[in-house]
């Protein structure tokens, strides 16, 4: 990957490859979520000689296979993730210097993105404020970077990239450059893209999303129900936190509490 050199030290050059070797594990760690759990339980689930008198009759387990199978992403649209993920760090760096971290965060870090899941980025770059800053001055100010910030980015996007909506009102906390991008094979796929790696709290942006993919990981039986969930919810029109519903998180998270509950989900 070609990208801008600011400095010239040896030290700063050492921590600018690094933080390229991170970007490109988060880049490929985006693209190849843990699907294989889904697929693997889809494979494993149990036939008519193995079920129970109260479980479903074989016929409806193998439809709701056929569900969550349809649900999974193609590796078309895997690809696509990590494209335009390469893309917007080549064109960030170029922009702000090879010390801009650009990292992806949401469901295709948990592994728990469908077919057409929206592909959420954070970017970094040098002279931002703190977001926890208190005080309107600051809390401006910073909305004032973001915004421009962004601004700059969508100028030099490549045409694989349309913008789609640009949420950079006052009133809107964390402002969002919304794209379409097109892949080379032509695959489809929406970009989320905000500025600032921790959230309000003070959290990092995406270290939720990998505490996720490790529950995901020791219990990979919750990984279906929250596919089959959100897909509902996305049908139902109920994943949209600016109308007054749970997010995609919101709903991973409320079923994770749920097998927690049940003793399915171990709660450490």
């Amino acid at each position: 990957e070609q990208v801008e050199e600011i400095d010239s030290s040896a030290e700063e050059d050492e921590e600018a490859d690094q933080e390229d070797a991170e970007d490109a594990g988060d880049a490929e760690r985006s693209a190849q979520p843990s699907k294989p759990l889904a697929a693997d339980l889809l494979r494993k689930m149990p036939t008519a000689s193995a079920a129970r008198p109260s479980q479903a009759p074989s016929s409806q387990l193998t439809a709701l296979g056929r569900a969550l199978e349809s649900l999974l992403p193609s590796p078309a649209f895997e690809e696509a993730a990590k494209e335009a993920l390469l893309n917007v760090q080549e064109v960030a760096r170029a922009l702000f210097g090879s010390k801009t971290k650009v990292r992806p965060f949401g469901s295709l870090v948990q592994g728990s993105h469908l077919q057409g899941s929206d592909l959420d980025i954070w970017l970094e770059r040098h002279g931002l404020p703190s977001i926890l800053e208190s005080g309107i001055k600051a809390k401006q100010r910073m909305h004032t970077m973001q915004v421009n910030t962004l601004t700059k980015l969508m100028g030099r996007l490549p045409p694989s990239f349309t913008v789609k909506e640009t949420r950079f009102m006052w009133h809107v906390r964390v402002p969002i450059l919304i794209l379409e991008f097109a892949s080379e094979t032509g695959e489809q796929i929406q970009v989320d893209i905000s500025v600032g790696g921790v959230d309000f709290a003070g959290v990092e942006k995406g270290y939720i999303d990998r505490l996720i993919r490790g529950a995901f990981a020791q219990a990979p039986r919750a990984l279906p129900l929250v596919l089959l969930v959100k897909q509902w919810a996305k049908v139902e029109g109920l994943n949209k936190a600016f109308e007054g519903f749970l997010n995609p998180l919101g709903w991973t998270l409320l079923c994770l509490y749920f097998l927690m509950r049940q003793g399915k989900v171990p709660e450490d």
